[in-house]
């Protein structure tokens, strides 16, 4: 029997988490998509959906993603026939990227299945496989390469950026898509941890609102607020939310701004220790001018 598993989180290449990804062993290479973490398991015997963080109910359902497990029958058939397996994909609705073909929106995208019985993550050769024959939207591998025999790192490094600007999986024509997520199935961190890789395109990167050559009056804190908080930064931060909660009240917002500070400094620590440089952060400041940075933008 399953139960709700939350998947993993997707490092972006700089940071510590995946330094070694590159060190043997082969590398998958999938595209990025823009939408909804979503999860599904058999759990006593019903077919269960989770979004990023929570079980899944009518109620909520996150954007329509329990009803269309429930809707589509392949789900509880695949499950009843391998009972231990959680699928892990991406559920497409519109978020920060609104470049897909149409007929691509409100499906579920497979990239990852885990082994309960087995407590791991099962290579893409082998998921493929297993879901041979049930229907499925599988995020396709969009390159591979053996790292024992990468002669330079300039080599790899090309071939990836290479396959991160011509990311056309479901896009319309003339559009890129996000990113890419680079998979080392036989790489465990230095914590421990199998832990998968993303890079993201300069267009989406993090952006400063304003040019800024130096501090001038601004503390330090509030030169890295500006430099990383932005309107799109913060509209991702609120779909997801909704994503989990239905909808964003104002009396939530005090919870939005603990997930969404959270979620900065996850997501941006080695950015925020760029910028800073040898200047001293004091994070008690630096999480004000987040919520205030966040509020700024804020539309409830």
């Amino acid at each position: 029997m399953s139960e709700f598993r939350k998947y993993m989180h997707i490092e972006h290449l700089t940071s510590e988490e995946v330094e070694g990804i590159f060190s043997e062993g082969m590398l998958h290479v999938f595209p990025k998509l823009d939408g909804s973490n979503g999860s599904v398991w058999l759990e006593d015997g019903k077919v269960c959906a989770g979004s990023r963080n929570n079980k899944l109910t009518e109620q909520w359902d996150n954007a329509g993603f329990y009803k269309y497990i429930q809707s589509n029958p392949e789900f509880e058939r695949f499950l009843k026939d391998h009972p231990t397996m959680i699928l892990y994909g991406e559920w497409l609705i519109p978020h920060t990227i609104k470049d897909y073909v149409p007929e691509a929106w409100n499906k579920f995208y497979i990239f990852d299945v885990y082994d309960t019985s087995q407590h791991k993550y099962l290579p893409y050769e082998d998921y493929c496989q297993l879901l041979n024959g049930y229907g499925f939207c599988i995020i396709p591998l969009c390159g591979m390469c053996d790292l024992n025999n990468i002669c330079a790192q300039g080599e790899l490094d090309d071939w990836l950026t290479g396959l991160l600007n011509n990311n056309t999986y479901l896009m319309k024509e003339g559009s890129i898509g996000e990113g890419i997520v680079l998979k080392n199935y036989d790489f465990v961190n230095k914590y421990g941890r199998m832990t998968y890789a993303k890079m993201v395109r300069q267009a989406f990167k993090v952006k400063s609102r304003s040019p800024n050559k130096g501090l001038g009056d601004k503390t330090i804190e509030q030169y890295i607020v500006e430099k990383i908080v932005t309107q799109e930064y913060v509209e991702h931060e609120r779909l997801k939310f909704i994503d989990e909660n239905g909808k964003l009240y104002a009396e939530q917002l005090g919870k939005f701004l603990g997930i969404f500070y959270a979620e900065f400094i996850r997501e941006n620590i080695f950015e925020i220790m760029r910028i800073a440089g040898k200047s001293p952060v004091r994070f008690d400041k630096l999480k004000k001018e987040v919520y205030d940075g966040v509020k700024l933008y804020l539309v409830l």
